[in-house]
């Protein structure tokens, strides 16, 4: 009987880790060329508003992610983009992190507006929590981080979550919004 079960144990380990070795690794976003990252923009034009959106692509920590997001207006192209760093934060819980101030590495503070909480699921004292935050951001200040890229700590009361935004993620999105 144990040489069943050790050949079932065996044949499931086999099947477990050629199932891993499939699977290509993923690309991890600091190794990602400015083509890479050029890829992921998208922009939309809103013929109603005049306004250009010009949305980077996501860049993940755990289950929350950021993108840069610029407007611009098509009727006044030579007025600068309006620039943020749109965070979908999510965490679990007892209270509210109220995600309401932001840093970059090197203490400069950023703007930051909430825009939306939610509450998904909770189980006994701890729930499953959702912030919408934009985080103001300007072109000049990116420019200069296009080598080295930057890291930015979104925090409040309750938590904190930091993120990594890779040089070339910055010149892609940049060279995408003309600036």
């Amino acid at each position: 009987m144990t040489d069943a079960w050790t050949r079932c144990g065996a044949l499931v380990v086999v099947a477990v880790l050629a199932g891993c070795a499939a699977r290509p690794a993923p690309t991890p976003p600091a190794a990602m060329t400015d083509a890479a990252w050029g890829a992921q923009i998208k922009t939309k034009a809103d013929p109603y508003t005049k306004v250009t959106t010009i949305q980077g692509g996501d860049i993940k920590a755990g289950q929350s992610a950021i993108h840069l997001r610029a407007a611009k207006s098509s009727e006044r192209p030579d007025t600068p983009a309006k620039i943020v760093v749109y965070a979908s934060l999510f965490y679990f819980g007892k209270t509210w992190a109220y995600f309401d101030r932001a840093n970059t590495v090197d203490g400069r503070a950023w703007p930051v507006q909430s825009v939306r909480r939610d509450v998904f699921r909770c189980m006994s004292h701890n729930c499953s929590y959702g912030e919408l935050v934009l985080v103001d951001i300007d072109a000049a200040y990116l420019r200069s981080k296009q080598t080295e890229g930057i890291s930015l700590k979104i925090w409040g009361a309750g938590g904190e979550q930091v993120f990594a935004v890779p040089g070339p993620y910055i010149t892609a999105f940049l060279a995408e919004i003309g600036s």
